[in-house]
């Protein structure tokens, strides 16, 4: 994988040398590889989403591990804000889901959190036993809402809030349509609430064991369509 080559020559660079230059081109190449592989990784996840591929791969899982994973992919953003993430895990040992699945789910939406918050801010990340059948994730900003008008639009793909020449916020705008397929396909829900220029709230409600299920999708439920096979 050529992006797993650019992270690791990165990571070298910044361990061999002490030269402030080369220390600087390691940062910069760290930071925009992890920054594309992201990305990369939600444009595979849609597209094997919409083919109808993706396949369900239960394991036992810490919660923990995955959060610790994706604070240090998110390591830039989250020094250049100044932003605490503020972690409380309440489940027991023994919950089974899948991992990647979750870990896309809990990287994107972590990743908007911190996003769209403003500088030397927090993001309230909350992994709970809803019931004995159950596990909600619930992540909450204090950044910058999301307006009424938008509520209908926010898991659709490539839908972007602040869009325009002077969009202050970078991604495709595949992140939350994503984390709504996985969760349905996970048997899961996603909801959210906001308070608009105040805080915004997502939660995820997750069983514990999954359940692999052959039809994901209606016809009528693909983005990109062959008007010329008909």
């Amino acid at each position: 994988n050529p992006l797993f080559s650019m992270i690791s020559l990165s990571k070298s660079l910044l361990k061999s040398s002490e030269d402030e230059r080369v220390k600087f081109i390691g940062n910069s190449l760290y930071e925009e590889s992890l920054m594309l592989n992201f990305q990369v990784k939600n444009i595979i996840t849609a597209a094997e989403i919409e083919s109808g591929t993706i396949d369900i791969n239960v394991s036992k899982i810490d919660f923990l591990d995955i959060l610790l994973q994706i604070k240090e992919e998110l390591q830039y953003p989250l020094l250049h804000k100044k932003i605490d993430l503020k972690i409380t895990t309440l489940c027991e040992d023994g919950v089974y889901m899948d991992r990647e699945k979750v870990y896309i789910i809990l990287l994107n939406l972590i990743s908007n959190a911190v996003e769209f918050s403003p500088m030397y801010s927090k993001v309230i990340i909350e992994i709970n036993e809803e019931n004995k059948n159950s596990v909600e994730f619930v992540i909450r900003d204090f950044g910058e809402g999301i307006d009424k008008s938008d509520y209908e639009n926010i898991f659709k793909r490539f839908y972007q809030a602040h869009s325009g020449l002077n969009r202050a916020h970078r991604g495709q705008g595949l992140g939350l349509s994503v984390v709504k397929d996985l969760s349905e396909l996970l048997d899961g829900t996603i909801s959210f609430e906001s308070v608009f220029l105040e805080s915004s709230t997502f939660k995820v409600l997750l069983p514990k064991m999954q359940k692999v299920q052959n039809e994901l999708f209606d016809e009528d439920d693909f983005l990109f369509v062959d008007n010329d096979s008909e």
